[in-house]
């Protein structure tokens, strides 16, 4: 039975994207927990399209997401399982004169490649600055003025007050506008998200398969959340497809320890040298940089990197102006 929807309730909202059972991509394993059970959560996006919101279709499971309250933390917007509480909460904390900021996913992005960097298991509401707008006016506020978060690209800034209290600003009405061209308040323009996603899994899957085929290694660059998000939405580990034979982590963080998931081993970008390995797969799309200053030597004597994230099926429609 499909769920119904977390902000207005309407029944029977339909799945635009399945990413499977995913396990909290932030914690990183240590080998001596591989035989215990590891806790995951089914992740499933749909699009209500009476208030214009994307979001999870499944409660947040023990062990892998601990919900946000229902109060105003400033950065607990995606997060509350209950919007309607927290805008309330929002509401009464503030002054009549004051101004509050809360941070949203950039969900235009979502569709421009950057599903895995913007997606969070977290996540329960995914709004965009339009639907946001139209929630605050049910409660009487108002967003005056947006902006990117200086230290996290993948997250808007906006603020809020009291509606008539401060002019709308700008930065509301063009991003506003934007999002109402690219078409984030419809139905069609999620569905064709979840099928150049699916399309997106399935171009890559196609690539592993050849390179395996043709008796070359592969292994991952990237033991980040994103990474584990890719690795367990192809199945890419030791219960799925087991195609790759380890993840490189060039921050160190990880060596020694293991994928959640995929249950892969995590190594230093050392090692790469010294193994017989042909192809290395970005499961980052931030890292796709960093892989090639750091595989240099590696490429220089015929190794490649395979990077997803160009010219794939995912992105093939561009976020523009927003």
């Amino acid at each position: 039975m499909n769920a119904p929807c977390r902000v207005c309730h309407l029944e029977g909202l339909s799945v635009v994207i399945d990413l499977g059972l995913q396990p909290c991509g932030e914690r990183l394993l240590e080998p001596y927990e591989l035989g215990d059970p590891e806790p995951r959560q089914p992740m499933r996006l749909a699009f209500c399209p009476h208030c214009r919101i994307l979001q999870r279709t499944d409660p947040t499971a023990d062990g892998i997401v601990t919900a946000a309250s229902n109060t105003s933390s400033p950065s607990e917007l995606a997060e509350t399982d209950s919007l309607k509480h927290f805008l309330s909460g929002l509401k009464a904390a503030l002054d009549p004169q004051g101004a509050a900021s809360v941070q949203l996913p950039q969900v235009a992005e979502l569709a421009s490649g950057r599903l895995f960097e913007i997606l969070h298991p977290r996540h329960s509401l995914l709004l965009s600055v339009d639907g946001l707008q139209e929630q605050l006016h049910w409660h009487d506020l108002e967003a005056f003025q947006v902006e990117q978060c200086p230290a996290a690209s993948s997250q808007l800034r906006v603020f809020i007050g009291h509606r008539g209290v401060f002019p709308v600003g700008d930065s509301v009405s063009h991003r506003i506008q934007s999002e109402q061209t690219m078409g984030l308040g419809t139905w069609a323009f999620w569905q064709d998200f979840g099928q150049r996603a699916a399309a997106f899994r399935e171009q890559l899957l196609h690539e592993i398969r050849e390179i395996r085929g043709a008796g070359q290694r592969l292994c991952g660059y990237g033991a980040s959340p994103s990474g584990s998000l890719l690795l367990n939405f192809c199945s890419l580990g030791r219960d799925g497809f087991d195609a790759i034979d380890f993840v490189l982590d060039p921050s160190g963080a990880g060596r020694g320890r293991i994928t959640p998931g995929s249950h892969l081993a995590i190594l230093p970008v050392e090692e790469l040298e010294k193994r017989f390995i042909k192809v290395v797969l970005i499961l980052d799309p931030n890292l796709a940089a960093d892989a090639e200053r750091q595989t240099d030597t590696w490429r220089q004597q015929g190794g490649r990197i395979l990077n997803p994230w160009e010219s794939s099926a995912l992105i093939r429609k561009k976020v523009q102006n927003v």
